[in-house]
């Protein structure tokens, strides 16, 4: 991501492109190509998140042989197209990924990492149960961000992201910070969570086309410090 002085965007290059593997080796494809969600790891390693087969991976670029970090078959009950859509790291390696569909009491789901292959069952995050989560980030000031989802036939996406405050081993109930209009952007699949030069904390958002080729992929920013919740640069 190119920007200007004042940490405006101005413009994004390819550096380089590779495919992911599956564990046999090969370009996974079908049921184990549905990657949803990405962090980069202090060491400089990949972590990713895939629904169809559920699991959670490190990749080391520019080798894309996976090093899973839990038994092939640990997450049988989420394989399918609504289970780990976001993945989040703190600064204290804690790797927590959040299932896409809130519970019936709202709530989301999250799944703790414990190092080795070891997974358990993380705090629950307390919503609405109006929306679905598609991306979630530690931010700098160390609460945890949620970017949430809300799609109608007629009126097109809405944008939320709710921002969480651990309290102890819980989740305090989230401050929405952003919710935009109906139809006012896409479908918003991806965010990182930064301060900016200015000390604003700014939310830079990914667009997915859903391979539609009338619909553009977008990039947008976001100032969270400023908690309009209804104006971005694009």
């Amino acid at each position: 991501l190119e920007r200007d002085a004042d940490g405006v965007l101005m413009a994004v290059n390819l550096l380089a492109a590779s495919r992911f593997k599956d564990n046999f080796g090969r370009p996974a494809e079908g049921f184990q190509s549905d990657a949803e969600a990405i962090r980069a790891a202090p060491d400089g390693s990949l972590l990713v998140a895939f629904e169809g087969y559920a699991r959670v991976a490190r990749f080391t670029p520019p080798d894309m042989m996976p090093a899973p970090l839990h038994d092939w078959d640990r997450f049988r009950d989420l394989w399918g197209n609504q289970g780990m859509e976001a993945l989040a790291t703190d600064d204290a390696g804690q790797i927590l990924t959040i299932l896409e569909e809130p519970q019936p009491d709202g709530a989301y789901r999250t799944l703790a990492y414990g190092g080795g292959k070891s997974w358990s069952e993380g705090a629950n995050l307390p919503s609405d149960g109006q929306f679905s989560a598609t991306d979630a980030d530690f931010g700098p000031d160390g609460r945890l961000y949620v970017l949430e989802r809300s799609f109608s036939v007629l009126w097109g996406y809405q944008t939320r992201i709710s921002a969480y405050a651990r309290d102890g081993g819980a989740f305090a109930p989230p401050q929405i910070l952003l919710l935009t209009g109906w139809g006012e952007w896409g479908d918003f699949e991806g965010m990182d969570v930064w301060t900016n030069p200015q000390g604003r904390t700014v939310a830079t958002l990914v667009a997915d086309n859903n391979f539609l080729t009338l619909s553009p992929t977008t990039i947008a920013e976001f100032d969270l410090s400023a908690r309009t919740g209804l104006s971005g640069d694009e």
